[in-house]
């Protein structure tokens, strides 16, 4: 495959993702219609992922196995040997969601007007007890980011030269890497929606964890300050802090009332409830 036949560069960072990766690589191997390369980006993992990696042998376009900084410096290493037209970021338990998503949404990308740099598509949330479909529609992309809210990059497509072009990811970002890459993509381009769904995205990953809750909050304190400007992020996190603390109350009354087996049942539907999206499609 030579560098101007392929369509797509779909590219995974992973840390012993060993227990789901393979059915994220295969749904990656069974994408029709475009011509797609695998780049996997591994931290070092000690948990069976480099084995599953090597047994696909040449189908594993690029493997790139060494420490790194956090996940946008994997994603920037890889941006150094991907070759595609159009980029697009999973992790090792996400998986594209039908062997046609990523040939609908590059069609996509590819009718849009000229300086389109990022093409999006629905995402399902998968994990607990109701999947949930996430598919944003703002009527203003780059606004929609900087009031804090996010388009997942498991459902976009990057032009590899846009994002090349603004110098790749900021390796000071832990998280919100993928927001602050859209932002800085969005001042030299457009974007444009897909209708389809594009991947599944299992619930509990790095920005979910409890233990990363404080890092993202920085990061979005930081990046609504850039964007909108100090009152409105300082406002923001006040009245996000504040419906976190009643969240919080809410939850430990309801394990108190109902007990700890019924009551996590209860929020777990409830959870599901809250984060399907009001347009349904």
């Amino acid at each position: 495959m030579t560098e101007s036949d392929v369509d797509v560069s779909v590219i995974v960072a992973v840390r012993n993702g060993a227990a789901t990766l393979a059915q994220c690589i295969d749904s990656v191997l069974a994408q029709a219609a475009c011509n797609v390369e695998l780049v996997i980006v591994d931290a070092m993992s000690d948990d069976g992922t480099k084995e599953i990696v090597e047994s696909y042998g040449a189908r594993i376009a690029a493997y790139i196995r060494e420490p790194d900084g956090g996940i946008s410096e994997a994603w920037n290493r890889a941006l150094d040997v991907a070759r595609g037209e159009w980029c697009l970021f999973l992790g090792a338990d996400d998986y594209l969601i039908a062997s046609s998503a990523l040939s609908s949404l590059l069609a996509c990308a590819r009718d849009a007007p000229r300086g389109t740099v990022i093409a999006h598509g629905g995402i399902e949330r998968v994990g607990g007890m109701q999947p949930s479909k996430h598919h944003p529609e703002p009527s203003d992309l780059r606004a929609h980011i900087a009031s804090g809210r996010m388009i997942p990059h498991q459902g976009v497509l990057h032009s590899m030269g846009a994002l090349k072009c603004i110098g790749g990811f900021d390796v000071s970002f832990q998280i919100m890497g993928d927001a602050d890459a859209l932002l800085r993509l969005l001042r030299i381009g457009e974007g444009v929606r897909s209708a389809g769904t594009v991947s599944a995205m299992r619930i509990g990953g790095l920005s979910t964890s409890s233990e990363w809750q404080h890092v993202l909050s920085a990061e979005r304190f930081r990046l609504m300050r850039r964007e909108r400007g100090l009152l409105y992020a300082a406002v923001f996190r006040m009245l996000f802090g504040c419906a976190q603390a009643l969240v919080r109350i809410t939850e430990e009354a309801v394990m108190v009332w109902f007990g700890v087996d019924r009551g996590q049942r209860i929020l777990v539907r409830v959870r599901g409830l809250v984060r399907r999206p009001a347009k349904r499609y």
